[in-house]
C-alpha cells in the first residue's frame, strides 16, 4: 500500500466536494431535491459528505438531497458523531472536535440539515476500513506524513490548538503553517497531517449524529448480516460492484428502498433497512 498515493487521492477527494455541491444545486433546480439521491462508496464519501458540509455551512443553506447512503465509508466515524477513540494521539482530533463558533463538534455534525435521510451501510469486518486490518487504519496511524509536523501553540505565534506545518523537506522553501480557516489548507491537513482517531464509518455500528432520523431511529445497514453476506475478504469491500445483480440483489434493493424508490420484488420480512 503506497500511503502517500492514498493521501494524494484523499486530497483530490476533499477538493472535489465543491463541484459536486454545484451539481447537486443544478439537479435541485431541475428536479427538486426530493427527487435527488446521493450514494457514495469508500473514499467517495469524503466527496459526498463534504459537499453536504459546504452547503450546510453556507450563508443560506438549502436542502440538496432526499437521501444520502454512505457505503463502506473510508473516513473517520468520529467526524459524524462522538465515537470512542481507539487510537488516541497527542494531536488534536480535528475530525471529532472541529472548532465552531459554538464550540468543538464532529466535522460533519450538521449535514443532516441539507439531506432528509442519511444511512450508514457498514461492514464491521470490512477489509479496507476495519480497524484491525493494515489498510485504512495503517494509513491513518502513519500521519502526519513525512514533510508535515504538528506543534502545540508557539507562545510567540499562538494559534488555538497548535499548528500543522508543511516543512517542505524536499525543497529549499521555508516551512508553511497551514491555515485551517482556508479550505485548501484544511483539506491538505486532513489528507496528510491529521490522523483519524476512531474507526472508519464504513466499519462502525451505531453512529448517531446525522444518521439519527428526526423520529429518533438510527438508520444503518449491517452488510455482514443476513442476505447481504459481506465478508472480510478484500473482494467484499467492493462486493456490490464485483458480483452480478442476482448475487447482490438484497444490497441494491435495500439501497433503492432507502431512496424511497420502492419496486422491490422481495417482501419486507426479507428486505428491510435495519433500524435501532
Amino acid at each position: 500500500m503506497d500511503l502517500k498515493n492514498f493521501d494524494k487521492s484523499e486530497q483530490i477527494a476533499w477538493n472535489s466536494a465543491l463541484p459536486l455541491r454545484d451539481l447537486l444545486h443544478q439537479l435541485d433546480d431541475i428536479y427538486g431535491y426530493q427527487h435527488v439521491n446521493l450514494f457514495a462508496h469508500s473514499m467517495g464519501n469524503i466527496v459526498a459528505s463534504n459537499a453536504l458540509k459546504l452547503e450546510a455551512d453556507s450563508a443560506h443553506p438549502q436542502m440538496l438531497v432526499n437521501a444520502y447512503v454512505a457505503s463502506q465509508a473510508a473516513i473517520a466515524a468520529g467526524a459524524y458523531a462522538p465515537i470512542l477513540a481507539n487510537a488516541p494521539k497527542p494531536i488534536p482530533d480535528l475530525y471529532g472536535n472541529f472548532p465552531t463558533p459554538t464550540g468543538p463538534k464532529p466535522y460533519f455534525f450538521n449535514i443532516d440539515t441539507v439531506a432528509s435521510h442519511l444511512y450508514n451501510f457498514f461492514n464491521p469486518r470490512d477489509y479496507a476500513t476495519e480497524k484491525g486490518v493494515a489498510t485504512w487504519r495503517l494509513n491513518q496511524s502513519s500521519k502526519p506524513d513525512t514533510g508535515y509536523v504538528y506543534a502545540p501553540d508557539d507562545p510567540f505565534r499562538p494559534q488555538a490548538g497548535g499548528t500543522f506545518t508543511r516543512t517542505n523537506v524536499f525543497s529549499i522553501a521555508p516551512p508553511v503553517r497551514l491555515n485551517l480557516n482556508i479550505k485548501t489548507d484544511l483539506y491538505e491537513a486532513f489528507s496528510f497531517a491529521v490522523p483519524a482517531q476512531t474507526s472508519a464509518l464504513g466499519a462502525q455500528a451505531d453512529v448517531g449524529g446525522p444518521f439519527m432520523d428526526k423520529g429518533g431511529t438510527l438508520n444503518q445497514v449491517d452488510l455482514s448480516q443476513g442476505h447481504y453476506g459481506f465478508t472480510k475478504t478484500p473482494w467484499d469491500h467492493s462486493a456490490q460492484f464485483m458480483g452480478d445483480n442476482a448475487q447482490r440483489r438484497y444490497y441494491w434493493n435495500t439501497l433503492m428502498k432507502s431512496f424511497e424508490l420502492g419496486g422491490s420484488i422481495w417482501s419486507d420480512t426479507q428486505l428491510k433497512i435495519q433500524k435501532s
